[in-house]
């Protein structure tokens, strides 16, 4: 949970962990989903060992959990551990700043089509009619800043455009490639 002391460093490795935190009027804002080969709990090492945000396991997850004591151990004995920590922290960093940024500068359907494909690339499940990402409508409205109403006027528009099947709990993006092509020309 937020503001709680980091007791474990984890490393997903298969399954999503949704990362969120509260708005001063209690609504939930999603930050990421975190799938395989992610970081939980590092930046909390660094944020004078609480966490920054809550996170919750959002489809079942596996994971290498450490002691955070034990890691902080780690890294200063691995350099190459640190240094892809590092890498990894810094990736992250550098996608919440182009995520900022098109909040503050882009169409709502740009907005959700690049987090729709964001979030395939990260923790898509590949199928044979396409790739499911298991977020709700209203989960997509509160990690792109925009309304549930907004959310699913897209999603209809994009089914009736071959490009997603609307699923309870989930959207599967038929093709990425054409979903980013469409959202970026819209509005």
């Amino acid at each position: 949970m937020k503001e709680q002391p980091v007791r474990h460093v984890l490393l997903v490795t298969s399954g999503c962990v949704k990362l969120t935190q509260l708005s001063t009027n209690g609504s939930e804002v999603i930050l990421w989903l975190l799938g395989a080969g992610d970081v939980l709990g590092a930046i909390g090492l660094a944020a004078g060992g609480t966490h920054t945000c809550s996170a919750r396991v959002a489809t079942d997850c596996t994971a290498l959990v450490w002691d955070h004591a034990k890691f902080d151990g780690i890294l200063s004995d691995s350099p190459v551990i640190r240094r892809n920590l590092g890498l990894i922290l810094s990736d992250r960093l550098a996608e919440l700043e182009e995520r900022f940024r098109e909040i503050a500068t882009e169409p709502v359907a740009k907005r959700v089509a690049l987090t729709l494909v964001r979030l395939v690339q990260r923790v898509g499940i590949y199928s044979s009619i396409g790739i499911e990402v298991n977020m709700s409508r209203e989960e997509l409205a509160q990690m792109t800043g925009t309304t549930l109403f907004t959310i699913s006027r897209l999603i209809s528009e994009w089914e009736r455009k071959g490009l997603v099947l609307p699923r309870r709990g989930a959207v599967i993006v038929l093709s990425p490639d054409r979903l980013l092509e469409e959202g970026c020309s819209s509005e």
